[in-house]
């Protein structure tokens, strides 16, 4: 009998060994799984996202007034095309200052910074007043601009960029 014990010991713990390696093995298997779905998610989101950003890239490249995107320093990101044509220039804007390719100035002459304006709105500004001089023409310029806050920015003077409309 005592050989008959130390068997069915040695049976019941192989059995257990044999249990648990079962169910970790499941486990492994669910959490795998859930990945995968975790990947697969993420993929599907990331796709949307693109789609998202074409749809709005397209709908900005084909207004009639010109767009400029800018980070919270003034360094333009996004751009349309009608504000290629309204600088009367082909040359990339991305990377550049808005105020190194701006120049405006209002009705007594005095030079428009648009960093320095940004550090200021709040909210939607208008300037009628202002002109800039492209390719040897004076143009009267109607200018917005506004702040833009992300989407998780809940402090008001916490801004991401700023949007220019020309």
């Amino acid at each position: 009998t005592l050989l008959h014990m130390e068997n069915t010991e040695y049976i019941l713990r192989s059995a257990l060994y044999f249990l648990g390696t079962i169910v970790v093995g499941y486990v492994a298997g669910v959490v795998t799984a859930s990945g995968e779905v975790d990947r697969l998610e993420l993929s599907r989101s990331q796709a949307e996202e693109l789609l998202q950003r074409d749809r709005i890239l397209t709908i900005v490249n084909n207004l009639a007034d010109g767009i400029l995107s800018t980070d919270k320093d003034g360094i333009i990101q996004v751009y349309n095309a009608a504000s290629l044509n309204l600088l009367d220039t082909n040359s990339e804007l991305a990377g550049q200052p808005i105020d190194g390719i701006l120049h405006l100035v209002d009705k007594e002459n005095k030079s428009f910074k648009f960093v320095r304006a940004f550090r200021t709105a709040r909210s939607v500004e208008t300037r009628e007043d202002l002109s800039a001089t492209i390719s040897g023409e004076t143009i009267h310029l109607s200018v917005i601009y506004s702040p833009i806050r992300g989407t998780n920015s809940h402090d008001q003077d916490t801004h991401d960029g700023y949007i220019v409309i020309l």
